[in-house]
Parts: C-alpha cells; sequence; structure tokens
C-alpha cells in the first residue's frame, strides 16, 4: 500500500458528516514524508474537528483531499534545541505539511466543488502547531498577518513519534531518514 493510500485509509476511518476526505492523489506529494508521522494525523484531524466552526458555515462539510512539503521552508532554533531534525543538510528547517481543503454544501451529491477555492491548513509536526495559511505565512515573514494556531499534537505522541523517528537510521549521504 503506498503512502498516499495509508494516509487517505487513516483519514476515512474518521470520517463523519461534517468532515469528508476525497482521495486525490495529484494533489499530495510525500515521497520526502516520514512515514512514521502519519499516525498523527488522527489527532490533527481531532483538533480540526474542534475548529470546525472556524472553517466553514453551519450548512457545509469540508472535504480534505491533498496533503504536501509547505511550499515554503520553516527555520528556526527549535529543532535544534529539541533534537527534532528530520533533514540533516537543513537542521533548523521545521517539518511542515499542507492539508489541503474545500467546503461545499452538505447535501451536494456527488462532490461538487470549485476546487480554485481550496484552502491549507499547515500542520508543523516539529512543534506540534496545528494553523491556518496565515499564521505559517506570519511565522515565514516574521510579521502579523491575522493567522490562528487551532491547536497542537498532544505532546506525549508527538514526543513518540520523534523518538521513534530519530532512532531510525540514516543512510549516508542521504538528506532525511530511510524510513
Amino acid at each position: 500500500m503506498s503512502q498516499y493510500d495509508q494516509f487517505i485509509q487513516i483519514l476515512k476511518a474518521y470520517e463523519n458528516a461534517q468532515m469528508k476526505v476525497h482521495a486525490m492523489p495529484q494533489s499530495s506529494y510525500m515521497e520526502s514524508f516520514p512515514s512514521l508521522f502519519l499516525l498523527l494525523l488522527p489527532e490533527a484531524w481531532r483538533i480540526i474537528h474542534q475548529t470546525l466552526p472556524h472553517l466553514y458555515g453551519s450548512q457545509e462539510q469540508i472535504i480534505l483531499f491533498g496533503f504536501q512539503q509547505a511550499p515554503m521552508g520553516y527555520f528556526s532554533d527549535f529543532p535544534l534545541k529539541t533534537g527534532r531534525i528530520y533533514q540533516t543538510h537543513e537542521p533548523r528547517q521545521h517539518l511542515c505539511y499542507t492539508l489541503s481543503y474545500v467546503t461545499q454544501e452538505r447535501e451536494t451529491i456527488p462532490l461538487q466543488t470549485d476546487w480554485s477555492k481550496s484552502k491549507s491548513l499547515v500542520i508543523d509536526f516539529t512543534t506540534g502547531a496545528v494553523m491556518n495559511a496565515n499564521q505559517y505565512l506570519s511565522l515565514l515573514l516574521e510579521k502579523e498577518l491575522g493567522g490562528v494556531i487551532y491547536g497542537h499534537l498532544a505532546f506525549p505522541l508527538l514526543q513518540l513519534a520523534w523518538e521513534s523517528f530519530l532512532a531510525l537510521p540514516f543512510k549516508k549521504g542521504e538528506k532525511t531518514c530511510s524510513c
């Protein structure tokens, strides 16, 4: 099973009337994503579910469909201070991925939506923050842009994921872990 199929399978297990998952492999790029961190997706789903009123109207549902590395790298000293380094050639870079979604009226079947109006949430697997795109840009640009952090992944789960990840061997000459 491909990593994308695992991603979809994990999210589909948590579907409900308000949140659906739509498989669209071309919207995701997971080649450099450490598969071990897929286990944190239910925790991210919990945070997203708690913040649904901020993401769409009461008669709409959210449809998650894409997952890929954040378009611009976020760098800070946090990975160095905590030892959460996933790329040896860029030890200050955070492990950030975007989760793409669209909204549509709840009773719309089949899926009919304007994909050009998609939005993104950003999950920083280094700090555990789940945020909107404006907050991520605020971090990148170091200026306030009205962003929101919706919550943080549970620390014990995040810590366990990092401890497990860091225990895996790195192949000589590779940028990332061979997991």
